[in-house]
C-alpha cells in the first residue's frame, strides 16, 4: 500500500512513515529471497535426482507390470480425485491460515483505519494465486509424467504439458476455495463448501478405489466430466488416448472457463473479507508458530480451536448431583457434553479396540492398545482443561492428586459400560481400562516442555534433542502399553493377563498421582 500526502495530511510524517515502511517492505524481500533459497537448495539436492529418474522412465516408458497396468487403468479416474482432494484441503486449511492474511502490524494498525481494502488484501492474493498457479503446475507435470511412465500413451511432452496446465488449474480454483472459506467462515456461521466438497472427494476416491481394485477405468469418462476437478484432466486424457481430442480441447475450454470463474470469485471474496476472520487467523498463525517452535502439540492444536458461535451444552442438561463424590465427574461430563464429536471418537475408538481384541491376534492385540490409549485421551480432556488452569479446582476440597484421579471415574465408567456387553469376546477390555487411563491422565498433565528437554547431545547420527522431546511428549504410552503386551501373548491365560493388566493400571493410576501432586 502506497501512502501519499493528500489534503490537510502532514507531508513530513507520511514521508518518515513510508521510510520506515520501505525497510520493513526490504526486510521482508530478504526474507522471502532466502526462503526460496533454501527451497531450491533442497530441491536441488533431493527432489532434482528422483525427477532425473522420473523422466527419463517416461520417456521409455519403464515402469511395467501388474502394478503400474492398474495405475494406468485407474489413473483417469484417480485424477479428478486428487483434484477434488487437492481443492478440500485448501478449503480446510482455509480455516485457520487462509491464502490472504496479513501480517500483525498491518492488522492492528490499518485494518481498524478506513484504507482502501484492495491496497492491503490483494496483493497477497495475487501472491496465493503465483505460489498455488506454479505449484499446481509442478504438481501436474510430475504425476502426468508419472502416469506416462507406466505406459499413458502419446508423447511425454504433450502429457506433461496437460498435467502441467491441469495442475495449474486445480491450485487456482484452490484459492478460490481457501478464499471463499475465508468470506464465509464457520467459525461465525454455517457454510456449505467444505462438506460438499468432502463428499465429493470420498465418492470421487471410492470410484478410484473401484477402478484400481479391478484394474478397468470403468466410469472414468463419468468422472473427467464430473466438473472442473476433471475438467482439468481432460487433455491429460486426450494425449493418452483415453478421450477423443474434440473431448480434450472442450474439457481444456470448460477448464479455463472455470479458472477464470475461480479468480473472479477470489477477488470478490477477498474485498468482503471480514476484519474479524484476518484478526482471528493473524493471531492463530502466530501462537501456532511458535507452538511449533516449542515443540508443543498441545498449544498447537490448542491454537487452531478458536472460539465459534455455536450451541453449547449448559449445566441445565444435567441435574447437579447431590453426593458429593460425584461433583467432578458431574463437572466432566458437562464437558464432554459440550463436545459432542471429541465424545464420540472416544467411543467410536472405544468400539474398535474391543473388535481388534475380539479379533484374538497378537498384531490386532497391539493395534488395540494403540487404538484404547487414544480413546481414553479422548475422554481425560476434561482433565487436560483442568491441569492447564488450576483455577478451576482451586476451590474442590481435594489434594491435586486425589482430584487426578477423581478424573479419571466418568471416562472409566464409559469405557468399562461400552465393553460390558462384549467382555465374553473380549475379556482383556475392562482390565485394560485402568492402565490406559492412567496413561492418558499423565499425559493429559504433562504440563509445557521444559527447554532443557530440546538441549540434546551432539551424536554421529545427529543431535538427540528432537528425541528427548518425542520421548517427554510420549512418555506415558511408551512405558504403559509396552507393559500390557505380555498378557497378548498366545501361551497366557485370562485370569493371569487379568491381574497382570490391573497391576499395570494400579501403577499407572499412582504415577497419575504422584505426577499431578508434583504440579500443585
Amino acid at each position: 500500500m502506497r501512502l501519499s500526502a493528500g489534503r490537510g495530511a502532514a507531508p513530513e510524517v507520511l514521508v518518515r512513515l513510508a521510510g520506515f515502511r520501505a525497510r520493513g517492505r526490504a526486510a521482508r524481500r530478504r526474507q522471502a529471497l532466502y526462503v526460496a533459497y533454501c527451497v531450491l537448495l533442497l530441491t536441488a539436492i533431493y527432489a532434482v535426482p528422483y525427477l532425473a529418474a522420473l523422466v527419463d522412465a517416461a520417456a521409455g516408458q519403464r515402469w511395467r507390470g501388474p502394478t503400474a497396468e492398474r495405475a494406468r487403468e485407474a489413473a483417469p479416474a484417480a485424477l479428478p480425485a486428487l483434484a477434488a482432494l487437492a481443492l478440500l484441503g485448501a478449503a480446510q486449511l482455509a480455516v485457520w491460515r487462509g491464502p490472504v492474511r496479513l501480517p500483525a502490524a498491518a492488522v492492528h494498525w490499518l485494518l481498524p483505519h478506513p484504507v482502501p481494502r484492495a491496497a492491503l488484501l490483494l496483493p497477497r492474493l495475487r501472491l496465493a494465486w503465483l505460489v498455488n498457479g506454479v505449484g499446481g503446475a509442478l504438481s501436474g507435470a510430475v504425476a502426468a509424467l508419472a502416469v506416462h511412465a507406466v505406459g499413458g500413451g502419446g508423447a511425454a511432452w504433450a502429457a506433461t504439458l496437460a498435467g502441467a496446465g491441469g495442475g495449474a488449474a486445480v491450485g487456482l480454483m484452490g484459492v478460490a476455495a481457501a478464499v471463499w472459506t475465508q468470506r464465509h467462515h464457520p467459525w461465525f456461521g454455517r457454510t456449505w463448501l467444505r462438506p460438499v466438497l468432502t463428499l465429493l472427494a470420498v465418492a470421487l476416491l471410492a470410484h478410484a478405489w473401484s477402478a484400481w481394485a479391478s484394474s478397468s477405468a470403468g466410469w472414468a469418462r463419468a468422472a473427467l466430466w464430473s466438473g472442473p476437478w476433471g475438467w482439468a484432466a481432460l487433455p491429460w486424457a486426450a494425449t493418452a488416448g483415453r478421450v477423443s481430442a474434440a473431448e480434450g480441447a472442450c474439457g481444456g475450454v470448460l477448464a479455463a472457463l472455470a479458472v477464470a470463474g475461480a479468480l473472479l470469485v477470489a477477488r470478490r471474496a477477498t474485498l468482503a473479507l471480514p476484519a474479524r476472520v484476518l484478526r482471528q487467523q493473524t493471531r492463530i498463525a502466530g501462537v501456532f508458530t511458535a507452538a511449533l517452535y516449542g515443540a508443543d502439540p498441545r498449544v498447537a492444536r490448542a491454537a487452531l480451536s478458536a472460539p465459534r458461535r455455536t450451541r453449547r451444552a449448559t449445566g441445565r442438561t444435567v441435574r447437579v448431583p447431590r453426593a458429593r463424590w460425584l461433583l467432578v465427574p458431574w463437572r466432566d461430563l458437562l464437558g464432554l457434553l459440550r463436545a459432542p464429536l471429541r465424545t464420540g471418537s472416544g467411543v467410536a475408538l472405544w468400539g474398535v479396540t474391543v473388535a481388534l481384541l475380539a479379533a484374538g491376534h497378537p498384531a490386532a492385540g497391539v493395534a488395540a492398545l494403540v487404538t484404547g490409549y487414544l480413546a481414553a485421551a479422548q475422554l481425560v480432556e476434561p482433565a487436560r482443561l483442568e491441569s492447564e488452569n488450576h483455577e478451576r479446582g482451586a476451590a474442590l476440597p481435594w489434594p491435586r492428586g486425589a482430584l487426578a484421579l477423581r478424573h479419571a471415574l466418568l471416562p472409566g465408567a464409559l469405557l468399562l459400560l461400552s465393553s460390558a456387553p462384549l467382555v465374553a469376546f473380549a475379556p482383556l477390555a475392562p482390565a485394560w481400562v485402568p492402565a490406559l487411563l492412567g496413561a492418558a491422565s499423565v499425559s493429559a498433565r504433562r504440563g509445557a516442555m521444559p527447554a532443557s528437554v530440546l538441549l540434546g547431545t551432539q551424536t554421529p547420527l545427529g543431535d538427540t534433542g528432537p528425541i528427548q522431546a518425542a520421548f517427554w511428549l510420549a512418555r506415558a504410552p511408551l512405558l504403559v502399553l509396552p507393559a500390557l503386551v505380555p498378557t497378548l501373548l498366545s501361551g497366557v491365560s485370562t485370569a493371569p493377563a487379568v491381574a497382570w493388566s490391573l497391576a499395570v493400571g494400579a501403577a499407572a493410576l499412582t504415577w497419575t498421582r504422584a505426577s499431578a501432586s508434583r504440579s500443585a
